[in-house]
């Protein structure tokens, strides 16, 4: 265990891969082998998704996207407990409660990714292409997904992208922060990598961690 590195493992809220026997083995094993821990559920950022599913603002915000993640952070909360892991060394980001949104290292670095979408033509691409696989796949769509519903969904994975750039200056006593999730992420390697801006996060990572739905 490295006591300067911490993962972040991302749990998009309304994804029903996140289950509590999901959950519970991804704490346990990662809780292990790492002593830092962040759990990032991104309610806030998700009401885009379900605007781009054709929910109307009062539904996205308050029966979809923060009820679902106020229920992932009570399975996290469950999950600690039930398994004794030291919560002290688990991090559970609560987007509201820290105005994540109103901080201004994050805004300069939601700016700067904006920016970015608007200006470089892969990335874009990219970005339009992960947010089209996830609004189509999603089998709660209320209408066909069109470009429009497109450019209002990618703010999710934008603030995704915003907030783990923003990490460095928001836990200064960490020098890696690792970004977990249980799937291939091409266009959050190629981001850090500096594929679209020739700008390399070295203190960035991706990690594919374990799938647990087998």
């Amino acid at each position: 265990m490295n006591v300067e590195d911490f993962l972040v493992i991302g749990m998009s809220p309304g994804n029903g891969y996140f289950k509590q026997e999901v959950i519970d083995r991804i704490l346990k094993k990662y809780s292990d082998e790492y002593l830092n821990l962040g759990i990032f559920i991104p309610d806030v950022p998700a009401i885009s998704t379900y605007l781009a599913l054709g929910y109307s603002e009062n539904i996205a915000r308050g029966k979809k996207a923060i009820p679902q993640g106020n229920n992932f952070k009570n399975r996290v909360k469950r999950s600690i407990k039930n398994q004794n892991l030291n919560e002290s060394h688990i991090l559970v980001f609560d987007w509201q409660k820290e105005n994540i949104e109103n901080n201004n290292d994050y805004k300069k670095e939601y700016n700067y990714v904006k920016n970015l979408y608007f200006t470089n033509k892969d990335f874009e691409k990219d970005i339009n292409q992960a947010t089209k696989n996830v609004l189509i796949e999603n089998p709660f769509k209320k209408k066909s997904i069109e470009l429009s519903d497109i450019q209002i969904g990618t703010h999710y994975i934008l603030s995704e992208f915003a907030f783990m750039k923003f990490l460095p200056k928001y836990l200064k006593q960490y020098n890696k922060f690792i970004y977990g999730y249980h799937k291939e992420w091409d266009v959050f390697e190629k981001f850090i990598n500096g594929f679209y801006d020739d700008n390399k996060k070295d203190n960035l990572v991706f990690l594919k961690i374990q799938d647990f739905s087998y």
